[in-house]
C-alpha cells in the first residue's frame, strides 16, 4: 500500500516524491509467484500500476480487536468521558493529509451548525464555550452539506434539533492519533479547522494506551472517518468489534 503522491504533495513534496518513486519502481520488479495484499483494493492497485496480474491472495492485516475487547476500561478516562453529555464521536488514525481530518472536522461542524431551515447559524449558540484554545466562533459559508440539508424532511429536522437541545451539551469529536512531524503545514490546517468550529468540540488525544483506546470505543456513540485513501483501515474493524456504529 503506497499513498498516492497527489494527496501529499501540497504538504511535503519530498515525501510525495518518495511515494511516487515507490509506485514507479514496482514496475521494475519481476512479477511475484504470489502477491499477498492486505485488501482487494490494494491488489487491484498493484495491477493497475504494474500491468502485471500474478496469483493473488488477500491477507488482512493483523488486528488487535480480541485483545482490545478483553481489556477493562481506563477508569480515569471513563470518568472524564462521562462529563460529556453530548454525543461522543470518535476518529482513530494518524493525522496525515490523506486521512482528511481537517475535512472531517469542518463537515461535521457545518452539519451541526445549520438551523431548522437549513441556513448556517451566524450567532454563537446559547451556552457555547471554547474548549481550551481549540474551539472558536467563525462565520460559516454554505457548503454541500447545507445544500443536502435542504432535502431533509421537516419532521427529521425537528427531531434532530430536539435531540441536540435535549443533550444540553455540544457533540465532541475525539481525534485519537499523532500529528506527523513530516506535515507541519497540514497539522496547522487541522488545528485551525478545530479552532473555527462553532458547535463541535474537538479533543486531540495522542499516545493513548490500549486500555484508553478500548474505553473510547466502548463509550463513543459513533465512529467517523473521511479518509481519501486506505489500504484496509483497521479502526473500522475495531469499531465494528465494539458494536460502534
Amino acid at each position: 500500500n503506497v499513498t498516492p503522491a497527489r494527496l501529499l504533495r501540497p504538504y511535503n513534496r519530498a515525501v510525495a516524491n518518495a511515494c511516487h518513486r515507490g509506485r514507479e519502481r514496482l514496475t521494475a520488479l519481476p512479477a511475484p509467484d504470489l502477491l499477498l495484499a492486505d485488501s482487494k483494493e490494494n491488489a487491484i492497485d498493484y495491477t493497475s500500476v504494474t500491468g502485471k496480474n500474478p496469483a493473488t491472495e488477500v491477507l488482512p492485516p493483523f488486528s488487535q480487536t480480541e485483545l482490545l475487547l478483553s481489556i477493562e476500561n481506563d477508569e480515569k478516562l471513563e470518568a472524564r468521558l462521562q462529563h460529556y453529555s453530548g454525543k461522543r464521536l470518535l476518529f482513530v488514525g494518524r493525522i496525515s493529509p490523506h486521512k482528511n481530518v481537517h475535512g472531517l472536522i469542518e463537515d461535521i461542524d457545518k452539519v451541526l451548525s445549520v438551523d431548522k431551515n437549513g441556513a448556517v447559524s451566524v450567532e454563537t449558540p446559547s451556552g457555547a464555550a471554547p474548549f481550551r484554545d481549540e474551539i472558536a466562533s467563525s462565520h460559516l459559508v454554505q457548503s454541500q452539506w447545507q445544500r443536502l440539508w435542504q432535502h431533509v424532511s421537516k419532521s427529521l429536522r425537528m427531531r434532530f434539533f430536539r435531540e441536540r437541545d435535549r443533550s444540553g451539551s455540544h457533540p465532541v469529536l475525539f481525534v485519537v492519533g499523532a500529528f506527523s512531524p513530516a506535515f507541519p503545514k497540514y497539522n496547522r490546517m487541522v488545528r485551525r479547522a478545530a479552532s473555527r468550529c462553532r458547535t463541535l468540540e474537538v479533543i486531540f488525544l495522542n499516545g493513548t494506551s490500549l486500555s484508553q483506546l478500548a474505553t473510547l470505543y466502548r463509550m463513543a456513540d459513533l465512529f467517523v472517518t473521511a479518509s481519501l485513501h486506505e489500504g484496509f483501515c483497521v479502526p473500522v474493524v475495531e469499531s465494528m468489534a465494539f458494536d460502534l456504529p
